[in-house]
């Protein structure tokens, strides 16, 4: 009730800024004409941040790509069976970078099923649920949900060791 309670008020106070802002119009109009012309009103919405795209190194792993918050991305051999496992990195916002490791020509989208999935290097990018931390990379020759898991260089190609 008071997320309802809260538009109303929103609503509300945009309505008597309007009428404020029309009436104040009409007194600075020519006696008995009211301007009709609507006044621009700011409106502010949160934009959700894209995701950022980075490098780090690991042991063994050479440099990989990573999300801001030091998640691995990985690449797959095929397309997973079910996402469990493998849970696609969203392409609903835009991949950004400002690390000079990345290369942003290699930055993209696909749609699968109707949803936007983050490419690098035009493969889809994924998220291994086992890596439960920033800096794990327990995915990486990891084999779930019908495939294998890599590591991602800047360059596109796979990285580091495979898991025995």
């Amino acid at each position: 009730m008071r997320v309802i309670d809260s538009r109303l008020v929103a609503v509300v106070g945009l309505t008597l800024a309007l009428v404020a802002a029309c009436k104040k119009k009409e007194t600075a109009a020519t006696p008995g004409t009211i301007d009709t012309a609507v006044p621009a009103v700011a409106v502010t919405t949160e934009v959700a941040p894209g995701v950022l795209m980075t490098v780090e190194a690991g042991p063994g792993t050479g440099l990989v790509l990573v999300d801001g918050n030091g998640r691995a991305m990985y690449v797959l051999d095929k397309a997973p069976t079910d996402t469990t496992v493998w849970k696609p990195v969203s392409g609903s916002q835009a991949m950004t970078t400002t690390d000079a490791n990345v290369n942003k020509g290699l930055i993209g989208t696909t749609t699968a099923n109707g949803t936007s999935q983050a490419t690098y290097a035009g493969k889809p990018l994924y998220y291994y649920s086992g890596d439960a931390a920033a800096g794990d990379r327990k995915g990486q020759g990891a084999t779930a949900s019908g495939t294998t898991g890599h590591l991602v260089s800047p360059a596109g190609s796979s990285a580091g060791a495979t898991k025995k």
